[in-house]
């Protein structure tokens, strides 16, 4: 019983009990891509975020132990602990793919013991390594069984990588499923571009869907055209990372997102927020 009721407590500090939605801001790439341009210096980063008011934020346990003191009290952001790390996803760096490694970092009963809100780890597609993605399904799985044991909500970033086209339909469908059949309680993936074909992956998830990011944004106006199209679809929220983090003002670009996810407001109303 108590395990439930914790669940549904910290759930409720992720989703946005009045609006049902979820800004989530992403400050973990750090522990992927390493020297990330607007991660540094976290404190400062961390805090100015968490200010802006987005509904979580995603961190790991090196970036939570600098900057705890920003979470403590009532008027904080809920705090969704990275526990896991990949390497298929770099940019710049050596190892981005030819052969993908996966680990866990951290179990959820340390992660529970930090006193996080929920936590999040990865599960990929389509880049061919069977094996690995056997070792993804048994990590997510596994860490689903924990999570339910201790009221932990868990988060699987499904999506594909090492394709041709990240936001392809039938791959991400696929991620999603296999995600949901697998026991995450959320499941952040990418936007497949419009809102047809994202009503479909939606209708495959057995839980509810936030979006890390879709195909071609380059401006502003891109990034909340996405937004506002991906709640039109179905989403439950949003997970960003550096289009928060390397905006011109990260403030205002929190602000902006947060008038269209949770006020309904049109992409203009929002834009006017950036340029004024």
């Amino acid at each position: 019983m108590y395990n439930t009721i914790g669940f549904e407590l910290r759930l409720s500090r992720i989703i946005n009990p009045y609006s049902g939605r979820a800004i989530v801001a992403a400050l973990d790439q750090g522990l992927v891509e390493g020297a990330v341009k607007g991660i540094a210096p976290i404190g400062d980063v961390v805090k100015t975020i968490s200010h802006s008011s987005p509904e979580a934020v995603i961190l790991t346990p090196g970036s939570v132990s600098a900057t705890y003191n920003t979470f403590k009290g009532k008027k904080r952001p809920a705090l969704i602990l990275r526990i896991d790390a990949v390497n298929a996803r770099r940019e710049s760096l050596p190892g981005k793919g030819e052969e993908i490694f996966h680990t866990g970092i951290i179990s959820p009963f340390e992660a529970l013991k930090i006193g996080v809100d929920g936590v999040i780890c990865f599960f990929y597609v389509g880049h061919g390594d069977f094996v690995l993605e056997g070792e993804m399904i048994q990590h997510l799985s596994e860490c689903s069984y924990r999570c339910r044991e201790i009221g932990l909500p868990l988060i699987a970033e499904a999506a594909p990588v090492n394709v041709d086209d990240e936001y392809d339909t039938e791959l991400v469908k696929f991620a999603v499923r296999v995600a949901s059949e697998a026991g995450a309680d959320l499941i952040a993936t990418n936007y497949t571009g419009d809102t047809d074909s994202f009503r479909e992956v939606l209708e495959y998830a057995l839980v509810p869907v936030l979006v890390r990011g879709g195909p071609e944004i380059y401006t502003d106006v891109d990034l909340l055209t996405m937004v506002n199209d991906v709640f039109d679809a179905g989403a439950m929220g949003i997970v960003l990372g550096k289009d928060i983090i390397q905006a011109e003002n990260p403030i205002k670009m929190i602000r902006a997102l947060s008038a269209i996810v949770h006020e309904e407001k049109t992409v203009n109303e929002a834009l006017e927020i950036l340029e004024n």
